[in-house]
């Protein structure tokens, strides 16, 4: 049972002695700055225009150098440890400026949208392109058979003569290269399997014709967009066994080559994506007629007119 004492001291609020304070032994502690923060931009870099922004770009990014080129000039020593520590704190500053970040964000989109429009005029091209003399599938408007003239053989050989390259289309197969090509790992990893691996549940037919009819279809489609871009890139890793159905999308990859930031490829980049697909299947015998031109054709006034391609 608790004396008057104890109950006194309850009711004065002692009974539990003084409240209990964090200390914090660390002097160095208040001397902590402040993360530095992004500015507020005052310029509108639409009504400044392209020009303005490239030049406050420029201008921006020559002092950046300047600093980078001071930091890795200063040997890390302690007698340079606060020069050292001061510079990158301007140097954070200039990479924050709100108007810098402002024009570069501008710029950056204008070229993206300009890629875009290069990549769309490509693709029409390699539209026209293979209306005229490419694969014609059945049910399709404005397709004509192509007549295959066979190649001669030996007398005692029978004679064998294809008459169209006309095919009906598997429904099955078609829908399988555009689940791939929409970001499905079930069925990437299925066309990566090779011809003749898969279990469908309709008859089959045309397995080999019908990927690349869908090929042509989807592929260069879905590396227009930025959600459907990676989904692409990994179909045609998935169908580097076949060169007719991903060879189109050439024009379209090498596009990709500016682009440091693609996911489903090593390093960010289309290089070692079109390191392959140049090889030209196993026989390398896409890459006088399919391939060179293409490439030619995207190097531009680089090529300078020194190299012609001749398919014997």
């Amino acid at each position: 049972m608790p004396s008057g004492i104890d109950a006194a001291l309850k009711s004065l609020g002692g009974g539990s002695g003084p409240e209990q304070q964090k200390v914090n032994y660390n002097g160095f502690d208040g001397m902590k700055k402040e993360k530095a923060k992004p500015s507020e931009a005052t310029i509108d870099p639409e009504e400044e225009g392209v020009e303005k922004c490239n030049k406050i770009i420029k201008e921006q990014e020559f002092k950046i150098k300047k600093l980078k080129e001071k930091i890795a000039g200063l040997p890390p020593t302690k007698k340079n440890k606060p020069e050292i520590t001061a510079t990158k704190e301007q140097l954070e500053l200039l990479t924050l400026d709100g108007n810098y970040r402002v024009a570069l964000s501008y710029v950056r989109r204008l070229e993206e949208d300009e890629r875009d429009k290069r990549r769309a005029a490509q693709e029409k091209a390699d539209e026209e392109a293979l209306a005229a003399g490419g694969l014609t599938v059945k049910g399709k408007k404005g397709s004509e058979p192509v007549v295959a003239v066979p190649k001669k053989k030996a007398a005692d050989a029978p004679k064998v003569v294809q008459a169209s390259t006309e095919f009906e289309c598997d429904a099955e197969v078609i829908g399988v290269v555009r689940s791939a090509t929409e970001g499905s790992e079930e069925a990437q990893a299925q066309l990566q399997a090779g011809a003749g691996t898969s279990h469908y549940k309709s008859e089959i037919k045309a397995e080999v014709p019908s990927i690349i009819a869908a090929g042509i279809e989807c592929i260069s489609a879905k590396l227009k967009r930025a959600a459907t871009r990676d989904g692409a890139l990994r179909t045609i890793r998935a169908l580097l066994w076949n060169p007719p159905a991903i060879l189109p999308a050439l024009p379209a990859v090498l596009q990709l080559l500016e682009e440091t930031k693609l996911k489903s490829e090593p390093g960010g980049t289309a290089v070692d994506l079109c390191e392959e697909m140049t090889k030209g299947g196993p026989g390398g015998k896409c890459v006088p007629e399919m391939i060179l031109p293409v490439v030619l054709s995207h190097l531009g006034q680089a090529a300078a007119g020194k190299w012609k391609v001749k398919v014997a």
